[in-house]
C-alpha cells in the first residue's frame, strides 16, 4: 500500500455524519465477504457513485447485478 500511496484506516464505530463523509472521500468500496446479509455498504457506496469491487456471493449479485 505504501508503495502506491494507498491509505487504509481502520475506524472503531462512527457516526452517520462520519461515516457520510468517509465515503464521499472512498476511492472505491473493496468487500472481500464471504457471506452477508444484505450489502447495506454495498448498497450506500452506490448511492455515492462510488465504485464497488466485491466478491462473487449472491446477495451481491442480487444487489448489484452486473454494476
Amino acid at each position: 500500500a505504501d508503495a502506491v500511496g494507498a491509505k487504509v484506516q481502520f475506524e472503531d464505530g462512527v457516526t452517520e455524519t462520519e461515516y457520510l463523509g468517509w465515503l464521499r472521500k472512498a476511492f472505491a468500496l473493496v468487500s472481500a465477504s464471504k457471506d452477508e446479509g444484505f450489502g447495506i455498504p454495498l448498497v450506500e457506496a452506490m448511492s455515492q457513485g462510488l465504485p464497488v469491487i466485491v466478491s462473487d456471493i449472491p446477495i451481491f449479485q442480487e444487489v448489484a447485478g452486473n454494476a
